[in-house]
């Protein structure tokens, strides 16, 4: 079904996102795999991109786009939580962490993917 497709999996290295990205792989597909550090997984292209940090989203886009321009979907997995008891205060430090990790950077990162997922 995805015999020679490329597609990005963001938060490749673990979990619901490595399992999706073993599947993906398991169907032919030629998966690249983000992760805030280097990990190895069999078939998967791996790329360390920490969408905590500003622009991250966007350079990931623009090095998708120069190394695998034949890149045709994206499964924006990446996310994470902090633990924090709210009925103690929330941290806005701890709050923009999360918005821009599970909002904020997979909007820009399709946003500027999709000149090259809609080839």
């Amino acid at each position: 079904m995805f015999e020679n497709r490329t597609i990005l999996v963001t938060g490749a290295s673990r979990g619901i996102g490595a399992e999706i990205a073993s599947q993906l792989v398991a169907q032919g597909a030629h998966v690249i795999g983000t992760a805030r550090s280097g990990f190895s997984a069999p078939g998967v292209t791996p790329v360390v991109c920490d969408f905590a940090l500003p622009g991250a989203a966007r350079t990931l886009a623009d090095r998708i786009a120069a190394d695998h321009p034949a890149c045709s979907g994206l499964i924006a997995n990446a996310a994470m939580m902090v633990h924090t008891d709210l009925t103690r205060g929330a941290h806005d430090d701890e709050i923009a962490l999360e918005v821009m990790v599970n909002l904020t950077a997979p909007i820009q990162l399709a946003t500027a993917l999709l000149p090259v997922l809609s080839r």
